[in-house]
């Protein structure tokens, strides 16, 4: 094969270049994509750092004080690449600012340039939930974690299941806090959990949890327990209100 006397960093540099490329082609970003091509590896170096990881879905971060100039920003990027991942930016900056019809539109749009853009449809299924179209945001939940499961470190599962709760489907939503409880160690999980049990009638269960949540703070590895904390407290204040 023609890479048997490449180094293996020169493989490593050959495969960036290639995702890189491929990356800009699926973006119609075509002058990119050559440039990627024929100045590699420095050209895909150059394109991750300016147009990939600022438009990265998951680690991307946005403030809630987003501008209008920001906004602006992003329309401009629509009419310039007018795909999924531009659209969904722009409903998810339109989110945080709480203007939810405006942010669903988008979040269609995304979803029609793309329906199979893992961050379009957690995007749709969040714009759905906000204007209470519950089924719909099930049904593109479920779309998504059919696609990956652990989707944004299982946020999207957690989501799931709180939509399924608001839609009065309890014993669905317990089945899933229930596996997120039994997988991560994040309070919340287990927090939510138990009162669901509480509303299904599963007095003892939800204490129990509760219980767990105070008892597990002291296993909790130490990055995480400034969050857990929290989840103690509350637990605390619940097991209290059970007890009066």
């Amino acid at each position: 094969m023609f890479w048997y006397g490449m180094s293996f960093m020169g493989f490593l540099s050959l495969v960036f270049s290639i995702w890189m490329a491929i990356h800009a082609g699926r973006n119609s970003s075509y002058y990119w994509m050559f440039f990627v091509i024929f100045a590699r590896p420095y050209a895909a170096v150059i394109y991750f750092f300016v147009e990939y990881r600022p438009r990265m879905p998951r680690f991307r971060f946005i403030s809630n004080r987003v501008t209008q100039k920001d906004l602006d920003r992003a329309q401009s990027e629509i009419k310039r690449l007018d795909n999924a991942t531009s659209w969904t930016h722009y409903a998810e900056m339109l989110r945080k600012k709480g203007r939810h019809d405006e942010a669903y539109e988008a979040a269609q749009n995304a979803y029609e340039r793309d329906k199979e853009d893992t961050a379009a449809i957690y995007e749709l299924a969040q714009a759905e939930m906000n204007l209470d179209k519950f089924a719909d945001a099930i049904r593109h939940l479920s779309e998504l974690l059919k696609i990956d499961r652990q989707y944004d470190q299982r946020n999207a599962l957690g989501l799931l299941g709180r939509v399924y709760s608001w839609n009065d489907q309890k014993a669905k939503a317990e089945t899933i806090f229930q596996e997120l409880a039994d997988e991560t160690s994040r309070g919340e999980f287990l927090y939510e959990l138990a009162n669901i049990q509480l509303d299904l009638g599963e007095k003892e269960n939800a204490v129990g949890n509760f219980e767990k949540i105070i008892a597990d703070f002291e296993y909790v590895p130490a990055h995480m327990k400034r969050n857990f904390k929290q989840w103690v407290k509350a637990a605390k204040k619940r097991l209290k209100e059970l007890e009066a």
